[in-house]
């Protein structure tokens, strides 16, 4: 160790007499690094590191398969089918969504639970912190109502009060006994915003418990030494069988059994992949300036080398004090990048989108910084065996020319070769950022079928026992929007049972009474509102025929509807459908008269088109719905309206929560979060490659002017121009960049292909983006080119000609 120690003793005093450029190239390459590691801290919890369960690589999400192949949830008769006659799995629990209103000391309180089979936590392998979990007998209709805490809401509703456990709760006006509180780790990955958990409290009698009431999820656990291939053939036999008994109610045969992991992380990964790609990128790109640094300072040192030679120190001495060198700069950058990525980590989060998985455990950990220390191990033999390869090979050289050694065609060729690399990959991220931005600007500018400017809207729910009937409830829903209309600023306002780009879903099969199908579950689906009357207009949604929903059409009047274009064209092309009666659901569901056509609405996202769509009077609805989305469109800035709105809400029933205030451009905003998180992303790497870019670019091209002052000082003696000399050493900088960007646009091309899921309106070979990308490098490397290239030209010839 001791000539190790010895060199790196020597190296660290070599880059203390350059502070300039130790500080350039520690700052280049702990960009690059802590872009990196930020990246990665993303990455590894949500990809890489194992569900936080004890057996999490034996679960999987189980679903019901579509007509069209795609999945579909399941009901609770199914899941009892499958529980009975599986034999690859040992443990199987069925999910659904559960909003409980909490009453007690302070405000009321909305709690994001799930109401779970008694398995789920077994399944799991989670170990209550206190209490104890659901046993079989809690799970049905009739047995007492018990409840789990998350242990965030234990503490921040209860004050981590042990005494907890046994006593009643008010759900709903109802009591509810916590029988447990969950351990601060657990991660309830099923729904990252669960706070309470309920037995499922499902029976076969029940209504909503049969084969076609597809409203639950399903997860299971494979048993030791199966698979997931052979659990999805066990299953389709059962789904076989199913429906050979009952083939009016599947719509066809056959499961989807998916590993968990994959299940949470299938709709991120792409784009996570992708990022990480960007950010690897931008990683080269600093690896090969701070190359580019080393090569220029170890042309500077030729001198000092060659004394080393001649007296006695071999090859592998010398190349030992560069890499030594550039190991120090790898483990400044690696530090500097912790800073960095600490800082940089903390911005990602703060715009991340709320469907990324696993939010909470990303952080600076041991993985990322074992990641940090691998990357500096790597980035530094990177970019230091370029300048050692050369330096050993011109140390010959330099002694046999009497210290008089001018930059050599190799250590050109290498350096040029750096930036020409640098200003490709460069050129790759600017496109890619380039069709993004396109992209989002193309998806911003789709018509979403309503008026989007001065519109607030707010989810408005009822609990309690005074709102278990449908009466009371409709009476508070109208009442409230009477109080809303009255808010000064408001000019309209109406409810509506799900918001259009909110994120909810809420579909029935329809039958067409005209259109009689052999099977019923051939039914095509659609998107149902329940809403007010004066929501088309409140919504700016055009009506194409027909007429709107007017107070006649109350509860005990003959039921109406309306439906959207895709409804009527897909249905009755070339026809008029006014008059026509469609049922929804179940068949002792009432025949509703269409009244009128809508236009389209776009509801899962501007992205995908609209598919069947049914508005429903809200009198006249099977049943209230609970929770409705107010819209009230507003003569002023909508946020502005919000506490009067609330408290004229709140004026019929103050203890009735309001939730997820929002305009409706905020709406769209949230909706297109995943694309905007993406972009931003990229928008930063693209900047950071091409500053890093332009930084190595005019690197290369101030040391070629200094090299070449003797050779400008003659041309200037025997007659060029100052214009000559400036195109001559602009020239130089084109000629590089212009050898970057065709190699770019060539990788662009092959690269960018790995977008096109994530582009909208656009092709990955759009030619606008490759010629603006073009542009923008071009006139980068004018910038980077003209500071050398003005100094050039002002070399004034007997001060280049004294020179030696």
């Amino acid at each position: 160790m001791t000539p190790f120690l010895i060199e790196l003793r020597h190296a660290t005093r070599a880059i203390g007499r350059r502070p300039g450029f130790t500080a350039l190239a520690v700052l280049t390459l702990g960009l690059g690094i802590g872009a990196t590691t930020a990246i990665f801290s993303v990455i590894n919890p949500i990809l890489l590191a194992p569900l936080p369960y004890p057996t999490g690589d034996r679960l999987a999400m189980i679903w019901e398969r579509e007509k069209d192949g795609s999945q579909s949830l399941t009901s609770f008769a199914t899941i009892a089918d499958i529980g009975e006659q599986t034999r690859t799995l040992d443990r199987l629990a069925a999910i659904r969504q559960w909003q409980p209103n909490l009453a007690g000391d302070g405000a009321p309180d909305r709690i994001t639970g799930q109401r779970v089979g008694y398995a789920f936590f077994d399944l799991l392998g989670v170990q209550p912190l206190l209490g104890r979990t659901f046993t079989a007998e809690e799970d049905n209709p009739t047995a007492n109502r018990v409840v789990v805490l998350s242990y965030g809401l234990w503490r921040r509703r209860f004050g981590e009060d042990k005494a907890i456990i046994g006593k009643a709760i008010s759900l709903d006006d109802t009591p509810w006994t916590v029988i447990g509180v969950l351990p601060r780790t657990f991660e309830s990955l099923l729904n990252q915003q669960a706070e309470m958990w309920g037995p499922l409290r499902y029976g076969p009698a029940l209504p909503y418990a049969c084969r076609t009431c597809r409203h639950i999820r399903a997860v299971g656990r494979v048993k030791p030494g199966m698979t997931i291939a052979q659990a999805t053939d066990e299953l389709n036999r059962i789904s076989a069988g199913l429906v050979r008994d009952h083939p009016t109610e599947y719509p066809a045969s056959g499961f989807q059994v998916v590993p968990l992991k994959t299940q949470l992380t299938q709709t991120v990964r792409p784009a996570l992949l992708v990022i990480f790609a960007a950010v690897s990128l931008v990683l080269l790109i600093a690896c090969a300036n701070v190359a580019n640094l080393l090569l220029g300072l170890s042309f500077q040192r030729r001198h000092e080398f060659a004394i080393r030679s001649a007296l006695g120190a071999g090859r592998w001495d010398i190349a030992r004090t560069v890499l030594a060198e550039s190991g120090i700069i790898a483990v400044l950058g690696a530090g500097l990048g912790v800073v960095i990525a600490w800082g940089a980590l903390a911005t990602v989060l703060g715009l991340a989108p709320t469907s990324l998985p696993r939010l909470d455990t990303i952080h600076l950990d041991p993985a990322a910084l074992g990641f940090t220390a691998l990357l500096a191990a790597v980035t530094g033999l990177g970019f230091g065996v370029g300048p050692a390869v050369w330096l050993t090979r011109a140390i010959g050289q330099e002694v046999r020319s009497g210290g008089r050694l001018t930059a050599s065609r190799s250590r050109h060729l290498l350096r040029r070769t750096l930036v020409v690399s640098e200003v490709a990959l460069a050129v790759v991220l600017l496109v890619a950022t380039g069709l993004l931005i396109r992209s989002l600007t193309h998806l911003l500018a789709v018509d979403p079928g309503f008026t989007t400017d001065h519109l607030l809207t707010m989810e408005v729910q009822t609990a309690g026992k005074r709102y278990a009937e449908d009466g009371p409830t409709r009476q508070f829903f109208a009442g409230a929007l009477e109080s809303v209309e009255h808010v000064s600023g408001v000019r309209a306002a109406a409810f509506v049972s799900q918001l259009p780009l909110g994120g909810s879903q809420d579909g029935y099969g329809i039958r067409i009474q005209s259109k009689p199908l052999a099977n019923d579950a051939d039914a095509p689906g659609a998107d149902r509102y329940t809403i007010t009357p004066r929501y088309p207009s409140v919504m700016a949604i055009p009506l194409r025929s027909g007429r709107v929903f007017t107070a006649a059409d109350r509860e005990g009047a003959s039921p109406v509807v309306l439906i959207n274009e895709t409804f009527a064209r897909l249905n009755w092309p070339g026809q008029n459908p006014i008059g026509d009666r469609i049922q929804l659901g179940e068949k002792d569901t009432p025949w509703r008269t269409i009244v009128g056509v809508l236009g389209d609405i776009r509801h899962a996202s501007l992205d995908k088109p609209s598919l069947r769509q049914i508005y429903i009077p809200q009198p006249q609805w099977q049943f209230a719905d609970g929770s409705m989305i107010l819209v009230a469109r507003t003569s002023g800035d909508p946020d502005a309206l919000t506490n009067p709105i609330r408290e004229a809400i709140w004026s019929i029933d103050r203890n009735q929560p309001i939730l997820g205030v929002a305009s409706m451009a905020e709406v769209i905003r949230q909706s297109t979060s995943d694309r905007r998180f993406v972009l931003m992303l990229f928008r930063a790497f693209a900047v950071l490659a091409l500053v890093l870019a332009s930084a190595g670019l005019y690197g290369v091209v101030s040391s070629s002017v200094t090299e070449r002052t003797r050779e400008l000082g003659i041309r200037a003696a025997l007659g060029a121009s100052r214009r000559r000399v400036l195109r001559l050493v602009v020239g130089e900088g084109f000629a590089l960049t212009g050898l970057g960007i065709s190699i770019g646009l060539v990788g662009a091309l092959a690269a960018t292909r790995l977008l096109q899921s994530a582009l909208f309106g656009i092709s990955s070979t759009d030619p606008v983006t490759y010629a603006a990308v073009a542009v923008i490098v071009v006139a980068m490397a004018l910038v980077s080119s003209w500071w050398p290239a003005w100094r050039a030209a002002r070399v004034e010839p007997t001060v280049a000609l004294r020179q030696e």
